[in-house]
């Protein structure tokens, strides 16, 4: 204890905080000056500075001014001309640091994005430069300015300085910190009162969702069948009351997004932690337990509904009715039927076993062993596969649809090295119950597709006949209620206008891909972002080990397979089952996600693919055709 300044004694966060001191403002005065310096400087240890804190910066504002002072002289000074004024706080707090290297700003959760869990530290230095890297929750690096600028030293600190923070503290913070070679000093710490918790959020990155661009006429039906066979009577069995006049999805930039309330209002009834994975943070439930394996009567139940659809649905491919429109409401029903087993399985069982990797279906694994037979013709592929296509929306053309690209994938194929061929030769479905059934959920779902395309087609002839259509495939760019309406011959005047409007805004987004985040931008952007803001290193998490360098290639829809080559580095947010073919010609992969049902993260174990996943900006950091050289060992691209 000295005459005239107190020690501030450390709050039990446990964070790293440097010598402080409270000095009070009637001691302080009541010496002289040389007393008060004399006092000041017996506090000093070694070389270094003070900081002084000045009082709130503004009224109202949590943030303290903050002086730096080389010297016990000068902070008397400082504190002298504080005290002297009328309106003076009646104690002041000091802090004693050695020689700063570093300081900056650590944000527990991203400053402008509520929906994010990142930790953002901005870094500056003496020469006036700034540097920024973003965490994972976890306090892996996602993200680094310039990774040569920042020592690595100092990067772990932060890491373990956002973890420390986000363990004693849940509100989002911000530090202002100091760095001194050695150690991390927090200075002073406050909320981020710019950041409440989101009204409502959207997510593409969940099994209810397409993993790509959809066609109006598929979301009308998909997004409906969701609603109704699944989420509605969810909703009334689980008593969601709030969420009975609300929509679980919307269809933005072509895209099919699910309100994550209604995750939320899932994760509430469940309780099980991995569902929580695409809600913002100040959504999510602390201490949930993971769950329990699926129980065989449970499984034997969902078994048991599956043949009663498979069936149900022979039947009505195999009906004589004459009248397209009584089979397409025959397939509708059937649908309906098939969201509420498949969002049972899909949407609550699966993502609640912790421990569930999935690998390739029976299907999948013969038709890539079929491939890469050397003398596999055009006319062979679509005898084995004829109803395969690159998604489960009925737009897609199939395989027997497309000679062309089918002929350019053989052709690719045999330039792969003859290892990779020899895995695909190799081969083995996945024999897990979960996954046989998760397969044949959705093979059913992809035969009613198939049908539903069959259909449509049909009816598009007559449509184009009387005048409702510019071309038969523009049927699948009518919304539902339309159909029915020019079924009927009472379409709208201009339809056919919007129709072509609706395609060109589909194809466009299938080529630029969804709206998204970008790690280090406020707001969200497209991959334009990257032709300006080319990003020296993707970090993530390794998938699998190796090496691999080649031209990269993203890919965000079935549109763009046409353009991937043997030794591509492909980028993907997701993976349709529809790409797998295409992604054997990888020389590398880097996923945007850490999803292990993604079947790109099956395929890349499978064929020892070098690959990262969990680079979140991957879709958005990086320019088609540029070289790239992925470390599967140390989770990196560059």
């Amino acid at each position: 204890m000295s005459g005239i300044a107190e020690a501030v004694s450390l709050p039990a966060d446990g964070l790293p905080r440097p010598p402080s001191w409270r000095i009070s403002r009637e001691a302080f005065l009541a010496l002289a000056p040389a007393d008060r310096v004399a006092e000041l400087q017996s506090l000093e240890q070694g070389n270094g500075y003070w900081i002084l804190h000045q009082g709130a910066m503004a009224p109202g504002s949590q943030r303290q001014l903050l002086a730096n002072l080389d010297s016990a002289v000068a902070l008397q000074t400082a504190l002298s001309q504080h005290f002297q004024q009328p309106d003076a706080a009646a104690n002041l707090m000091v802090q004693r640091l050695p020689p700063q290297q570093r300081a900056g700003v650590l944000f527990s959760r991203h400053p402008r994005r509520p929906d994010l869990d990142h930790a953002v530290v901005e870094i500056a230095d003496s020469r006036g430069t700034t540097e920024r890297l973003i965490f994972h929750a976890d306090g892996h690096l996602a993200w680094c300015s310039d990774l040569a600028a920042v020592e690595a030293g100092l990067i772990d600190r932060l890491a373990g300085l956002a973890l420390q923070l986000n363990q004693a503290i849940t509100a989002p913070m911000a530090l202002e910190w100091v760095w001194d070679g050695a150690r991390i000093w927090v200075i002073q710490m406050l909320s981020i009162g710019s950041l409440p918790e989101p009204r409502e959020a959207w997510t593409r990155r969940s099994e209810a969702s397409a993993v790509q661009v959809i066609s109006p006429l598929w979301y009308t039906l998909f997004g409906r069948w969701m609603k109704a066979g699944f989420w509605r009577p969810l909703g009334r069995k689980a008593g969601w009351q709030t969420l009975s006049n609300i929509e679980p999805f919307r269809r933005q930039h072509s895209h099919l997004y699910l309100n994550s309330q209604f995750v939320a209002a899932l994760v509430r009834w469940r309780g099980r932690q991995r569902q929580q994975s695409d809600l913002p943070p100040a959504w999510r439930l602390p201490g949930l337990p993971k769950a329990s394996p699926v129980s065989w009567p449970r499984q034997l139940w969902l078994r048991l509904r599956l043949q009663l659809l498979q069936r149900r649905f022979d039947r009505t491919r195999m009906s004589a009715q004459e009248d397209a429109w009584l089979r397409l409401m025959a397939l509708d029903q059937l649908g309906e039927k098939l969201a509420a087993l498949y969002g049972e399985l899909c949407l609550i069982w699966l993502p609640e076993q912790s421990n569930y990797h999935p690998g390739l279906s029976e299907l999948q694994t013969g038709l890539l062993r079929a491939l890469a037979a050397p003398a596999l013709t055009v006319e062979g592929v679509g005898q084995i596969a004829p109803l395969a296509a690159a998604g489960g929306d009925p737009v897609w053309p199939r395989w027997q649809e497309q000679p062309a690209d089918l002929a350019l994938l053989l052709e690719q194929l045999a330039q792969v090295p003859a290892g990779r061929r020899d895995g695909m030769a190799a081969l083995q479905p996945d024999q897990q119950n979960l996954s046989r059934l998760r397969q044949q959920v959705e093979q059913l779902r992809a035969d009613i597709a198939s049908a539903l395309r069959i259909l449509f087609r049909e009816m598009a002839s007559r449509l184009h006949e009387e005048g409702w259509l510019n071309h038969p495939d523009e049927v699948f760019f009518l919304y539902f209620d339309e159909l029915w309406l020019c079924w009927r011959g009472q379409g709208r005047p201009g339809l056919k206008q919007k129709l072509a409007e609706r395609k060109v805004r589909y194809l466009t987004d299938a080529h630029s891909g969804p709206p998204d985040w970008v790690i280090d931008q406020v707001g969200y952007g497209n991959s334009a972002f990257a032709q300006e803001n080319r990003q020296p290193l993707l970090r993530g998490y390794p998938l699998v080990a190796g090496q691999a360098s080649g031209p990269v290639r993203r890919i965000g829809s079935g549109w763009q397979l046409n353009q991937v080559r043997a030794g591509d580095i492909l980028v993907l947010d997701r993976c349709d089952p529809g790409w797998l073919p295409w992604l054997c010609l990888a020389g590398g992969l880097v996923l945007a996600h850490r999803d292990p049902l993604d079947p790109a993260v099956a395929l890349a174990r499978a064929l020892r693919i070098p690959a990262v996943w969990g680079v979140d900006d991957a879709m958005h950091s990086v320019v088609d055709g540029d070289p790239i050289e992925l470390d599967g060992d140390q989770g990196a691209a560059g």
